[in-house]
């Protein structure tokens, strides 16, 4: 009853669709009353325990921001990067972020949230991936320090 219900949501439109998901959230019984900020802080000490998929799931959960970070750096500083670059800088991101056992992560002190967190963390690393690298040139060194 409650997929029907929450299926039945994707066919409205405007601001039907967004008054009426706030309150189907709710009922969802995965996610009950947590909220986004609760989750994202379950998955980070998840991640810093190195429990079993942990970081596949950071990974899964972050893809998305971490590309948007990417695209959006990129293309203030109007430069054009390959396919392939791009995402090679996306998994220099990601391994900025696994390096010394998650430091970074571990630097998160939750004064904002996890997302304006990697946010920022992302931007400056792919800033500072684009001045250590000539333009073109595959090899990019990376070193994240606050």
């Amino acid at each position: 009853m409650e997929l029907l219900i929450v299926l039945s949501t994707f066919l409205l439109t405007g601001a039907e669709k967004i008054n009426t998901l706030r309150p189907l959230y709710h009922i969802l019984p995965f996610f009950g009353e947590m909220s986004a900020n609760h989750l994202d802080q379950s998955l980070l000490e998840r991640c810093l325990g190195h429990q079993h998929r942990a970081w596949e799931d950071f990974v899964d959960r972050f893809l998305g921001l971490v590309l948007h970070v990417v695209d959006h750096t990129i293309s203030k500083r109007e430069i054009r990067l390959r396919m392939e670059e791009r995402n090679a800088m996306c998994e220099r991101v990601f391994a900025a972020l696994a390096h010394d056992r998650f430091r970074i992560l571990r630097e998160f002190k939750a004064r904002s949230s996890l997302t304006t967190y990697l946010s920022v963390v992302v931007r400056r690393i792919v800033i500072r991936s684009l001045l250590n690298q000539s333009y073109g040139s595959s090899q990019v060194a990376f070193d994240y320090q606050n």
